[in-house]
Protein backbone atom coordinates (compact mmCIF):
# COMPACT_ATOMS: atom_id res chain seq x y z
CA UNK A 1 0.00 0.00 0.00
CA UNK A 2 1.70 3.45 -0.94
CA UNK A 3 -0.30 6.57 -0.15
CA UNK A 4 0.90 10.41 -1.30
CA UNK A 5 -0.52 13.00 0.65
CA UNK A 6 -1.13 15.04 -2.50
CA UNK A 7 -4.85 16.89 -3.90
CA UNK A 8 -7.29 14.60 -4.15
CA UNK A 9 -9.13 14.11 -7.45
CA UNK A 10 -12.61 15.62 -6.24
CA UNK A 11 -10.97 18.50 -3.95
CA UNK A 12 -8.14 20.99 -4.19
CA UNK A 13 -5.39 22.94 -1.91
CA UNK A 14 -5.24 21.54 1.81
CA UNK A 15 -9.26 20.04 1.47
CA UNK A 16 -7.87 17.14 -0.96
CA UNK A 17 -4.88 16.35 1.84
CA UNK A 18 -7.14 16.25 4.24
CA UNK A 19 -9.46 13.57 2.24
CA UNK A 20 -6.43 11.86 1.02
CA UNK A 21 -5.05 11.64 4.78
CA UNK A 22 -8.32 10.52 5.55
CA UNK A 23 -8.73 7.17 3.27
CA UNK A 24 -5.34 6.67 3.83
CA UNK A 25 -6.62 6.18 7.57
CA UNK A 26 -9.49 4.01 6.82
CA UNK A 27 -7.47 1.68 4.69
CA UNK A 28 -4.64 1.12 7.41
CA UNK A 29 -7.22 0.71 10.05
CA UNK A 30 -9.10 -1.79 7.90
CA UNK A 31 -6.07 -3.57 7.31
CA UNK A 32 -4.61 -3.85 11.06
CA UNK A 33 -8.33 -5.13 12.37
CA UNK A 34 -9.33 -6.79 9.69
CA UNK A 35 -8.38 -10.10 11.48
CA UNK A 36 -9.05 -9.50 14.89
CA UNK A 37 -10.62 -12.02 17.00
CA UNK A 38 -13.45 -11.77 19.87
CA UNK A 39 -11.31 -12.12 22.49
CA UNK A 40 -8.97 -9.74 20.91
CA UNK A 41 -11.90 -7.42 20.41
CA UNK A 42 -12.11 -7.69 24.22
CA UNK A 43 -8.78 -7.00 25.21
CA UNK A 44 -7.49 -4.95 28.06
CA UNK A 45 -4.84 -3.73 28.55
CA UNK A 46 -5.32 -2.89 32.47
CA UNK A 47 -8.22 -2.18 35.01
CA UNK A 48 -10.52 0.72 33.89
CA UNK A 49 -8.88 0.93 30.25
CA UNK A 50 -11.40 0.67 27.29
CA UNK A 51 -11.24 -2.72 25.31
CA UNK A 52 -9.74 -2.37 21.80
CA UNK A 53 -13.35 -2.98 20.11
CA UNK A 54 -14.57 -0.25 21.98
CA UNK A 55 -11.95 2.48 20.59
CA UNK A 56 -12.85 1.56 17.33
CA UNK A 57 -16.46 2.20 18.32
CA UNK A 58 -16.10 6.03 17.65
CA UNK A 59 -15.00 5.79 14.40
CA UNK A 60 -18.39 4.20 13.86
CA UNK A 61 -20.00 6.93 15.55
CA UNK A 62 -18.70 9.95 13.66
CA UNK A 63 -19.24 7.88 10.35
CA UNK A 64 -22.93 7.51 11.14
CA UNK A 65 -23.55 11.42 12.65
CA UNK A 66 -21.76 12.12 9.15
CA UNK A 67 -24.26 10.34 7.13
CA UNK A 68 -27.27 11.23 9.34
CA UNK A 69 -26.13 15.11 8.87
CA UNK A 70 -25.32 14.95 5.39
CA UNK A 71 -27.90 12.82 3.64
CA UNK A 72 -30.97 13.49 5.67
CA UNK A 73 -29.48 17.16 6.61
CA UNK A 74 -30.82 16.60 10.79
CA UNK A 75 -28.94 16.14 14.07
CA UNK A 76 -29.43 12.90 15.93
CA UNK A 77 -32.58 12.44 17.30
CA UNK A 78 -33.32 10.96 21.12
CA UNK A 79 -33.47 7.01 20.20
CA UNK A 80 -30.08 7.70 17.94
CA UNK A 81 -28.51 9.48 20.63
CA UNK A 82 -29.50 6.73 23.38
CA UNK A 83 -28.39 4.00 21.44
CA UNK A 84 -24.88 5.59 20.53
CA UNK A 85 -24.46 7.16 24.42
CA UNK A 86 -22.17 4.12 25.47
CA UNK A 87 -19.85 5.31 22.53
CA UNK A 88 -19.52 9.07 23.80
CA UNK A 89 -18.42 7.97 27.08
CA UNK A 90 -16.58 4.58 26.96
CA UNK A 91 -16.05 3.65 30.20
CA UNK A 92 -17.71 0.43 32.45
CA UNK A 93 -20.75 0.70 30.09
CA UNK A 94 -19.13 0.21 27.06
CA UNK A 95 -17.03 -2.47 28.11
CA UNK A 96 -20.10 -4.37 29.04
CA UNK A 97 -22.06 -3.55 25.86
CA UNK A 98 -19.26 -4.09 23.31
CA UNK A 99 -17.96 -7.31 25.39
CA UNK A 100 -17.86 -10.49 23.27
CA UNK A 101 -19.00 -8.74 19.45
CA UNK A 102 -17.61 -9.43 16.42
CA UNK A 103 -15.92 -6.54 14.52
CA UNK A 104 -18.77 -6.31 12.25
Amino acid sequence: MIYLIKESEHYTGKIGELVAMLYYFRDVLRKEISSLTRKELDYIAYKGANPIGALILPIALIEYVHQIILFEERDLVSDELCQWEFVLFLGEKARNQINSQSLK
